[in-house]
């Protein structure tokens, strides 16, 4: 554009999306007294039908000025449309047997209209070896959702503002530091406004909160790598904390049955907050071993109502690792690390609860290049998180997978391989959190002992060559 630099781009993309349902929703829910005495009984037997669409337009414009040799701007406006609808229907079954009662109260139909003018700027310096922008994007947001069984039309307005500044300084091609902010605004989702109203899980209700005001998240980062090509000794540093203001966070009442009622509101006076430090260090040493060492802290601050009374929740994850490689071209390779940990979390709602406890998690991997093309190779995983206040149990397991494999032809084009995975047959289906007033332990099921014989054809490699 007659001028080096400078550089004029645009981005034009559409999507459509339709998507159709259909099942049943068979529920039981028993209450009980403090007697243990049965009080009532909920039954639910529905059809679900739920049919939605979905289509969005969105470009983007952007111009590239160089100001001098070391200065340059960069603007940018964009326009997304987003366009969805959603139908979904729920049928109480009939005297004859047929599911054509329409339930009204948890049946919904609604239309979204949204329409996105983001524009901003960005102003770049660069200098010998060092870099530095900083600009903002602001975006104007209208949205309107229309309710068809009830003719009512819901709309909103909001600025979101994203500034960010970055500084980066290269000492030399394979040693930098760099330091990152932006700063975001986010706004309240329409299903926090206005939740579609289900009864998928009676016990657990979302109701709406029409006055939530939008939160604002700072985020600092500072990243520090080295690498030396000869030695391989690599370092990286990582560091980052955000603090969030007029954060949405849940309420949740709970009644005497046991329902939960929750809806999401604006927290103010406080800061939920998050601290990331991470450290690793690798050096390969005689013989090809490499050696690396790794330290890790994530600490969180965040808050939650439970009955309209405020509870801060703090934990904390400490990590620690020791990882040993060496690998041999076409004879052998290998791999085994250790990572113990320990995990702490209080509530000041339930001061007296201890919920910390040692964790450890390790894994080894090998594979042995064998004569005529064979290949035997395994890995495993052992994790073990020690018992709490909230679960008395320790949990543990030790997957261990296996494999021999055979390459055929000149370009190993074709494989056949035998696999055995989770030998020990330990893959247990669990899942454990405790937070706030929750205690909640998922049991699923899983695919555990199997064997498999695979054959496999990559067509990237072709074999031959071109004759010149």
């Amino acid at each position: 554009m007659k001028k080096t630099g400078r550089t004029v781009s645009l981005l034009a993309s559409q999507d459509l999306r339709q998507n159709e349902t259909s099942g049943y929703l068979n529920s039981v829910n028993e209450f009980f007294g403090q007697d243990e005495n049965q009080e009532s009984v909920q039954n639910i037997d529905q059809l679900k039908l739920n049919d939605s669409k979905n289509s969005s337009f969105r470009t983007n414009l952007t111009y590239t000025e160089p100001l001098s040799t070391v200065l340059s701007l960069v603007v940018n406006y964009g326009l997304n449309l987003r366009s969805s609808a959603a139908d979904r229907r729920s049928y109480n079954m009939s005297a004859d047997g047929q599911y054509n009662l329409l339930d009204t109260l948890f049946s919904n139909n609604f239309e979204v209209d949204e329409t996105n003018h983001q524009g901003g700027a960005v102003l770049n310096y660069k200098k010998n070896k060092a870099t530095f922008n900083f600009g903002s994007k602001v975006s104007t947001v209208d949205f309107r959702q229309k309710d068809l069984y009830d003719g009512i039309t819901y709309s909103r307005n909001f600025i979101n503002w994203n500034p960010q500044a970055t500084y980066q300084y290269r000492f030399s091609q394979q040693r930098s530091l760099r330091i990152n902010y932006t700063g975001n605004t986010s706004q309240p989702s329409i299903n926090q406004i206005q939740p579609i109203r289900v009864n998928d899980d009676p016990l657990n209700v979302v109701v709406g909160n029409p006055d939530l005001k939008p939160s604002y998240r700072n985020r600092f980062e500072v990243y520090f790598n080295s690498y030396k090509i000869m030695s391989e000794q690599y370092i990286f540093l990582y560091s980052s904390y955000n603090f969030t203001s007029n954060q949405i966070v849940q309420n949740t009442l709970t009644d005497s049955s046991g329902r939960n009622v929750y809806q999401a509101v604006n927290l103010t006076g406080k800061q939920p907050s998050n601290l990331d430090l991470s450290a690793y260090y690798s050096q390969k040493l005689i013989g090809n071993v490499n050696v690396g060492f790794e330290l890790g802290l994530n600490g969180n601050t965040y808050y939650n109502y439970v009955n309209t009374a405020l509870n801060k929740t703090k934990s904390y994850n400490y990590t620690a690792g020791l990882r040993i490689s060496q690998y041999k071209q076409k004879k052998y390779e290998f791999s085994l690390s250790f990572r113990p940990g320990y995990s702490t979390n209080e509530s000041s709602l339930q001061p007296d609860v201890d919920n910390n406890g040692f964790v450890f998690n390790s894994y080894a991997d090998f594979a042995v290049y064998l004569p005529g093309k064979f290949q035997i190779s395994s890995n495993s995983r052992y994790e073990f998180r020690e018992k709490t206040q909230s679960f008395n149990e320790d949990f543990e397991r030790m997957i261990i997978d296996a494999r021999i494999e055979k390459k055929f032809f000149k370009s190993e084009a074709f494989r056949l391989a035998f696999r055995g995975n989770d030998l020990l047959n330990q893959n247990k289906g669990i899942s454990r959190s405790a937070n706030n007033n929750m205690v909640i332990e998922n049991r699923f099921n899983t695919i555990r002992r199997n064997f498999m014989v695979s054959a496999i054809w990559d067509f990237n490699k072709m074999g031959g060559g071109i004759k010149k």
